[in-house]
């Protein structure tokens, strides 16, 4: 396994690891730290080279 498959995207507010929640096909963000659920469109704007470099690995 790479450093990107071993990697989770940070919060885009407090900057520490999110937990990822998958269920029906449905990925979602939740952060410990803030106690909140993340937009998927500001996490991903917010680790865009993490998301970048997991697409690649992913073809």
């Amino acid at each position: 396994m790479t450093d990107i498959q071993n990697a989770t995207p940070l919060c885009p507010d407090c900057g520490k690891p999110l937990e990822e929640l998958v269920a029906c096909g449905a990925r979602d963000y939740f952060c410990n730290s803030c106690n909140e659920l993340k937009s998927k469109t500001r996490v991903r704007e917010a680790n865009a080279a993490f998301f970048a470099a997991s697409s690649k690995e992913n073809h």
